[in-house]
């Protein structure tokens, strides 16, 4: 049922539904990578630097996913800390600035 999968976007706080929306969205992302890696051209030579660059930002993907799920978690007992709300903004602008971007107008908006 659609009703079933935007429920957890627009629950809880504005922050905390901006959070998830941006989680759902990098791991979309991170799916499409898992695809492009699978299917890159054998052999793969060490110093393809276009292979090494999906690499790399499966790698910040993953761990953007990590610190959304470290802030959700804070959020959600409502002692957020701002060095990790900065820590993820910061990761986030190494991934997708336009999502670091939702996420910092998410909280000035929630606060």
């Amino acid at each position: 049922m659609p009703s079933e999968k935007s429920a957890p976007a627009s629950s809880g706080t504005s922050g905390e539904g901006s959070l998830l929306k941006i989680k759902e969205e990098l791991q979309v992302e991170r799916v499409r990578l898992h695809e492009q890696i699978g299917s890159y051209p054998q052999p793969i030579p060490a110093c393809d630097a276009q292979f090494n660059y999906l690499l790399e930002t499966r790698s910040r993907l993953s761990d953007t996913l990590k610190l959304i799920d470290e802030l959700l978690a804070e959020a959600r007992s409502e002692r957020t800390d701002p060095a990790i709300i900065e820590r993820l903004v910061t990761r986030l602008k190494q991934v997708d600035a336009q999502a670091a971007d939702k996420l910092v107008r998410a909280f000035q908006l929630g606060s």
